[in-house]
């Protein structure tokens, strides 16, 4: 396999620039799996596990929330809210994010409140589940 350039970054970080051979990404109708020479195009990265292959042949998985994605002749470049490896994970404040959304969007709010409500059940189901995987 040939590698690529890869960027993957947050903005608090930059969480990896570098050289891959491959990338599977989370997109709002499944996965999608990207190697050197991949056709140009622009999409929306769904909040999930992203995973790459270093040359080495080591695969790093991390979660991720929303964000975009561009693939060039030149590489990716992933623009994402958040990045996390599973060792950067804290399961016990994940868990308590999760039921705390889910006991406050039993409650009546707006749909202002109910929207970031989702995006924090979202954000901590999709670390729990990467943490855990890890393990």
């Amino acid at each position: 396999m040939r590698p690529f350039h890869l960027e993957i970054l947050s903005p608090d970080r930059a969480f990896y620039v570098g050289d891959c051979l491959s990338l599977i990404l989370p997109l709002d109708d499944g996965l999608m799996g990207i190697m050197a020479h991949h056709c140009p195009m622009k999409v929306f990265l769904q909040g999930g596990e992203l995973s790459y292959t270093l040359p080495d042949e080591t695969v790093v998985r991390c979660a991720v929330t929303g964000g975009m994605v561009d693939v060039k002749e030149t590489g990716v470049q992933i623009l994402c809210e958040t990045v996390l490896l599973p060792e950067e994970i804290d399961e016990y404040f994940e868990q308590q994010e999760l039921e705390n959304a889910r006991k406050a969007m039993k409650a009546e709010q707006g749909v202002k409140e109910y929207k970031m409500l989702q995006y924090q059940l979202q954000k901590a189901t999709v670390n729990l589940r990467v943490k855990r995987n890890s393990q």
